[in-house]
């Protein structure tokens, strides 16, 4: 339980930091939500975890047109970046992603 606690801490803070409104909040719940507990960013694979095989297809649209609609949502790496940037500098070995 103490995991779940620390996810739901961390997705609030993102929420809070990103100030997302109500309804984009529960996107970014779900896609947080969906990724720690898949250990994917493809969307089928974030929301299979959440819903039951026959409303993937249904889900997966919703969450498509919310993803298309909403600008808002491209603060959210910032906001991620934001928020690890003191650990890492704290850290002794760096990791870079050449992608």
């Amino acid at each position: 339980m103490k995991t779940v606690a620390q996810l739901e801490s961390f997705v609030h803070e993102v929420i809070e930091r990103g100030r997302f409104r109500s309804a984009l909040g529960s996107v970014v719940r779900t896609l947080l939500g969906g990724i720690a507990a898949g250990g994917s960013v493809v969307l089928s694979e974030v929301l299979r975890v959440q819903v039951q095989k026959e409303e993937l297809h249904a889900a997966e649209q919703r969450m498509s047109q919310a993803l298309k609609n909403d600008t808002a949502l491209d603060a959210l790496p910032d906001v991620y970046l934001a928020m690890v940037a003191e650990p890492a500098r704290a850290l002794r070995f760096r990791t870079v992603d050449g992608s």
